[in-house]
């Protein structure tokens, strides 16, 4: 059984998809006097709310009311759902909506099914812990990933050799070796660390926000795109650490 703290509340029952990935939509047109519709070729993965059935057994009617108000406390409260067996170790992240309490056969029973109701902003599992990939520098390094795209990815990188102002250029290709991105900031970086944050939307040169010196964006890392990374400094040796977290439809 896969249990929620305390280990009297199981998971248990029937949810609608509460384990099926979140679904997708596109924008649709047509064109007046036709059959034929049309797709947009940009798709959009909806946030929106997970179910997640439970059952909660307890000895007596005090101890039932003690864990019901344990359970009701993190309403309206951001938690991680961790998902951990012989082959899984994922979590997603929401904010409780609603905790339906259903007592079972009769009103005074120590026993309830409930449904705890998320609604998950970041609609995709992630693994428990972070992938770093290390040592990148001047060749192609394929890009450790799920199987939904990453978007708070963080990219540090320092330089060895070399004069400054010098211009660090990141380039992210497909599996085919078509360049899809291209990153590049100019400046002095010495013996700071350069990093950039898709989680924040930042880059900074150890502690002092040089993002106006930066072209690029923040692109989105897609599985299906088999993508490698690049890291190449104009002077110099460039090194670079990328981390991630990997996700899951």
């Amino acid at each position: 059984a896969v249990y929620l703290a305390p280990a009297n509340i199981r998971v248990n029952g029937v949810a609608p998809g509460w384990r099926s990935p979140a679904t997708s939509s596109r924008a649709r047109a047509t064109v007046p006097g036709r059959l034929r519709g049309y797709l947009s070729r940009i798709d959009q993965i909806n946030a929106g709310t997970r179910s997640f059935p439970f059952r909660l057994v307890t000895d007596n009617v005090t101890d039932r009311q003690t864990e019901i108000e344990w359970l009701t406390a993190y309403l309206r409260q951001s938690v991680t759902l961790k998902w951990t067996d012989a082959t899984t170790t994922r979590e997603i992240i929401g904010t409780v909506m609603e905790v339906q309490l259903t007592p079972y056969g009769t009103p005074n029973t120590g026993t309830l099914d409930g449904v705890l109701v998320l609604d998950c902003p970041y609609p995709v599992w992630q693994a428990t812990s972070d992938t770093t990939l290390g040592s990148l520098g001047n060749s192609d390094t394929a890009i450790v990933l799920g199987n939904a795209p990453v978007e708070d990815w963080s990219l540090a990188i320092t330089v060895s050799g070399g004069s400054d102002p010098r211009t660090i250029t990141v380039t992210i290709k497909n599996g085919s070796g078509t360049t899809l991105y291209t990153l590049a900031w100019t400046g002095t970086i010495g013996a700071n660390t350069l990093t950039i944050s898709a989680l924040n939307g930042t880059v900074k040169n150890n502690t002092t926000d040089t993002t106006s010196a930066y072209t690029g964006g923040f692109p989105v890392i897609d599985p299906k795109d088999a993508p490698t990374i690049r890291v190449v400094s104009s002077s110099g040796t460039a090194t670079g650490v990328l981390t991630h977290r990997k996700r899951y439809y």
